[in-house]
């Protein structure tokens, strides 16, 4: 059970405290996770309920493997992986495929939101969800 937690703390590595509820994340690699609040765990619980300011609302769940999380996107009700090095790649298992996550070309350190533009890796396609 130890190793489950630190799995899960491992992907929120490096967080910074905004406020008594928000979050920011930017990894080693200098990809932003961005702004976030747990709304139910944290980064040290192996399944965690989050809002993300630009993905919405995320049911985060320890991976295999220390810092590889599946997060259950409630918007679109995708399961997706991921983890610190690929982000803001995706593996999508309802596309079965690597989707990327556009960031936001006029708010540094955040994504594309209303609507969230995303590229299919295997068919080269552009889409929202």
């Amino acid at each position: 059970m130890k190793s489950a937690v630190v799995e899960a703390d491992a992907f929120f590595n490096g967080e910074q405290t905004v406020s008594p509820v928000l979050n920011y994340l930017q990894f080693q690699n200098g990809n932003p996770f961005g702004y976030h609040a747990f709304l139910q765990g944290s980064a040290s619980t192996t399944n965690a309920y989050l809002y993300h300011a630009d993905l919405g609302y995320e049911n985060v769940q320890a991976g295999s493997t220390p810092g590889s999380p599946y997060m259950y996107d409630v918007a679109s009700g995708h399961w997706w992986y991921t983890s610190s090095s690929p982000f803001p790649n995706l593996y999508d298992f309802t596309l079965n495929s690597w989707i990327y996550y556009f960031p936001n070309p006029q708010g540094p350190g955040h994504y594309a939101v209303n609507p969230r533009y995303f590229a299919n890796m295997t068919t080269d396609t552009i889409f929202t969800m």
